[in-house]
């Protein structure tokens, strides 16, 4: 797993997302309808934000994608500003970027400010596709060599329990606000014998 350096990478990550999410409940019941790319607009400003905390990576074999930051050290840029006024006109529209705001907040009075957050994890699922195994492997191994849980939500009902499957367990439910499904959010905690890397720890911090 490597951090996206390529704009040809960017483009195949951001496929890889749309293919694994356009049907995910807690995605698509942002984007106002008729908005022409507002799917995938939604996940360029998700994957700028990940990009910006250098946490934009990609499978060894391009076909699976993880976006993840650690919470305690989120940036602020003057680009992430204008990408949320372009998520506003161009993806969710006034009344449903305020409801997104409104869940967004509600989100983050349970997620803990601390550890890691996923903010995607994804993979293309072909027949006989390592992605995801390399995914959890090298997350897992990420947020140990800090000693910080990796913190998630999700919207799909299989994915919550494929998640516990690897290793998460949910710590808290919630009604969706606005749509006929439910919040799952879900940790990870570190593993107690891991060995401890400094340089690996420094590289993970930077």
């Amino acid at each position: 797993m490597e951090l996206i350096q390529t704009a040809e990478d960017r483009q195949r990550a951001i496929d890889i997302l749309e293919m694994a999410l356009e049907q995910s409940p807690g995605m698509t019941w942002m984007i106002k309808p008729g908005r022409k790319n507002g799917f995938r607009n939604l996940l360029r400003h998700m994957y700028e934000v990940a990009r910006v905390h250098r946490g934009n990576y990609m499978t060894s074999d391009k076909s699976g994608v993880v976006l993840i930051y650690q919470s305690s050290k989120k940036r602020r840029s003057v680009r992430l500003f204008f990408g949320k006024l372009k998520i506003l006109f161009l993806v969710t529209g006034i009344r449903r970027g305020i409801q997104l705001a409104k869940v967004q907040r509600l989100i983050r009075q349970i997620r803990p400010n601390s550890g890691w957050h996923a903010l995607l994890l994804a993979s293309d699922e072909r027949p006989g596709n390592a992605a995801t195994n390399e995914l959890r492997r090298e997350v897992f191994t990420l947020a140990d060599s800090t000693n910080e849980p990796i913190y998630l939500e999700t919207t799909r009902e299989r994915m919550h329990r494929a998640y516990q499957w690897i290793g998460f367990k949910v710590y808290n439910q919630i009604k969706h606000p606005y749509e006929d499904t439910h919040i799952w959010f879900l940790r990870r905690d570190p593993f107690v014998g891991y060995k401890y890397d400094s340089k690996q720890n420094e590289e993970a911090k930077k």
